[in-house]
């Protein structure tokens, strides 16, 4: 497949010829000897002995902004961390999908990624009992409240219109307690995998019409379930 994406409502994903398509649509529908496992989610939990990633954050957050409370307090207040950024670390940019926080969050990839590591270390490879390849930089996401930045609807999008292999599993890891719209809304697998074969395995089709049909938009975004998760937990799906 061609990758031309640039975001979430732009080029997405394109077979070069009907062969490609077929094989992609009998790899999409394949299950994994996984598959049972983890196949509509599976939330689990973690101690923060073996890993403290609010610590870390918290201590990187105070190196890179020295104007920001001291270390400890910041660690307790994490949901709060909007209440003592500028705003204009915050804004959402929609040529990069990112903000200044997420940005410089990246310079720090060397403190946070021997934890990284040791994580899944510890906590992963025992759950999937086997070697695995794992992305070399955790996606390292921070969402603040009414962020502003184009007239979008919610995004509605699978990692694989996007560009990522069918064969990954995704392992989301909330830093703070998760819950509502202060979190991430999945739909179960039954539900995806009808909404793709509608449009035909066609990721440009579904990208256009979850921004510009309000009808196909409110379908699809009825399906989606925020995850409700305390720090300490993470979801494999």
């Amino acid at each position: 497949m061609k990758n031309k994406t640039k975001g979430m409502i732009n080029q997405c994903v394109a077979f070069d010829s009907e062969y490609d398509k077929k094989n992609f649509i009998k790899s999409y529908l394949s299950k994994h000897n996984m598959y049972k496992s983890f196949n509509q989610g599976k939330i689990f939990t973690y101690q923060k002995e073996t890993v403290n990633f609010r610590s870390i954050v918290a201590k990187i957050l105070k190196a890179k902004y020295k104007f920001l409370p001291n270390e400890k307090f910041l660690e307790k207040n994490l949901e709060n961390l909007h209440n003592f950024l500028p705003k204009k670390l915050q804004k959402f940019e929609s040529s990069s999908e990112t903000n200044a926080v997420i940005r410089d969050f990246y310079e720090e990839e060397l403190k946070i990624k021997k934890y990284y590591i040791s994580f899944l270390k510890k906590i992963i490879k025992p759950i999937i009992k086997k070697d695995f390849y794992f992305q070399k930089t955790p996606t390292i996401r921070f969402s603040f409240p009414d962020q502003k930045s184009f007239n979008w609807k919610p995004s509605i999008h699978t990692d694989i219109m996007l560009g990522h292999p069918i064969e990954e599993i995704n392992l989301w890891l909330p830093i703070t307690r998760a819950q509502e719209s202060n979190s991430m809304a999945i739909a179960n697998l039954t539900d995806s995998i009808k909404v793709i074969k509608s449009v035909n395995f066609n990721f440009n089709k579904f990208a256009y019409l979850n921004q510009k049909d309000l009808k196909f938009h409110k379908k699809n975004f009825l399906k989606l379930k925020p995850l409700n998760m305390k720090d300490e937990s993470f979801l494999i799906f």
